[in-house]
């Protein structure tokens, strides 16, 4: 697909579905909070975008989501996010990010933030900074097209570079922050069409423009 639409990948997505795709087991969202109406509020948040792609799957306390992400591990269940409240009171939230990214490496992991205490001492500011989590997730996280969504979108295509090139059905190209490209990932992710993206000015961009003799193509390229 060159100067791919949102149609053409919509398209594609529609007949994806039809015929299936490998990898069908959903990547897992795993939250963990102790506050029950945040933990509520999240999910359903989640579940009304995300569900018919992943599994939205939740903890009331960082033992229990460990035991869980121990289960899923074994099983060979793949982990897309790790949401933790920083407010969990059983152990620091960064710990029990990094005990749970040791189970699940792959998955990314976001700090769920109040956004009256962020400031540039905030312990997730140094914790980001020394590597120990991936984002954070404002509390409150509305209105959910501008906050919410966007945002797990972000999450959601950092976590799909990192998977094996093997496992992607789609690879785009297009130029870092296209707004167009962020649309067609969406589209993919909501379908539950596994992709891997590159910008047009990186190594691996470069050679799969290269390879398809797409050199100098309008972006976004989408093979």
């Amino acid at each position: 697909m060159r100067d791919t639409s949102i149609a053409d990948v919509s398209g594609y997505v529609a007949a994806a579905a039809r015929v299936g795709l490998p990898n069908t087991r959903r990547p897992i969202f795993l939250l963990v909070t102790e506050d029950a109406p945040r933990l509520e509020a999240l999910t359903m948040d989640l579940k009304r975008r995300y569900s018919a792609d992943y599994r939205v799957v939740t903890a009331a306390s960082a033992g229990a989501a460990l035991t869980m992400l121990a289960e899923l591990a074994d099983s060979g269940a793949v982990v897309a996010l790790l949401i933790a409240d920083e407010r969990l009171l059983e152990m620091p939230a960064v710990d029990f990010l990094a005990r749970a990214h040791d189970l699940h490496p792959g998955a990314r992991r976001v700090l769920l933030a109040e956004r009256g205490d962020w400031s540039a001492t905030h312990p997730a500011v140094c914790a980001m900074a020394l590597g120990k989590i991936d984002y954070h997730l404002y509390v409150p996280w509305y209105p959910l097209e501008r906050v919410l969504y966007p945002a797990v979108s972000e999450f959601l295509a950092a976590w799909d570079k990192t998977r094996e090139p093997s496992a992607a059905a789609v690879r785009i190209v297009d130029a870092p922050h296209s707004a167009r490209a962020y649309r067609i990932r969406d589209v993919l992710s909501r379908g539950g069409v596994p992709y891997l993206s590159f910008d047009d000015d990186s190594g691996q961009g470069r050679q799969l423009l290269r390879e398809a003799g797409l050199e100098g193509a309008p972006l976004p390229v989408a093979m």
